[in-house]
């Protein structure tokens, strides 16, 4: 792929480990952080493994990390394609096993600066900031619960056909149907309505297209 990646002020903590009964409560405290093409990478970890919980939490800091040099490595199979973002993370990972094991995720991730294109490599969506905390995310029961999430500056792109209509693309660069078909039950109910004007209609005046012509009567 032609791509160099610079790796600079390596920082690694190697703690202290043991399986003896009397050395299993010691937590055991490893670090990594390193400057890679410019962006900062930092973590640390709080653990003991050979307890019986094996409780584990680990800290990972990502910042201003340029995701450019790296783009070559995404397939390039994939509709939808990322050219341009600059990713900050704040995240902390919480481990523990007991009667079932508990992964637990949490923390905040920022992505600025970001360009999607479409398969035909033409401007799909982008946008300056995208804020989102995560309050409990437990990746084995699958679930994920966001406290909050912010998109500031965002940029859809539409293409105008022939005919000068705007038509939304898809993610693979095909314009979406321009109507969608109503469901059948739909398509039986809203023809009785409209042949009956509304009686016996069992949406009791909520429905669509009796309401108007009931309430025309009542008036």
């Amino acid at each position: 792929m032609g791509q160099t990646h610079e790796l600079q002020g390596l920082q690694l903590g190697i703690p202290f480990l043991s399986n003896l009964e009397s050395k299993r409560e010691i937590k055991v405290l490893p670090q990594l952080a390193f400057v890679l093409n410019g962006s900062q990478f930092a973590s640390h970890a709080e653990a003991t493994p050979f307890a019986d919980d094996r409780k584990a939490e680990a800290k990972f800091a990502i910042k201003d990390l340029d995701l450019q040099p790296y783009l070559a490595y995404i397939p390039a199979s994939l509709p939808v394609k990322l050219v341009a973002g600059v990713l900050n993370a704040d995240l902390a990972l919480a481990f523990e096993q007991r009667e079932k094991t508990q992964v637990r995720l949490s923390g905040e991730v920022h992505a600025s600066a970001v360009q999607l294109h479409d398969a035909a490599n033409g401007e799909l969506l982008g946008w300056e900031r995208l804020d989102v905390q995560l309050a409990d995310v437990q990746p084995l029961l699958g679930q994920v619960h966001i406290a909050q999430l912010a998109l500031d500056g965002a940029q859809l792109s539409l293409k105008r056909g022939k005919n000068g209509q705007l038509s939304l693309l898809d993610a693979q660069g095909q314009a979406l149907p321009r109507r969608l078909r109503m469901p059948r039950s739909r398509q039986v109910h809203r023809n009785r309505c409209r042949r009956r004007q509304g009686r016996a209609c069992n949406l009791r005046g909520q429905c669509r297209w009796c309401k108007p012509r009931s309430e025309g009567r009542q008036g």
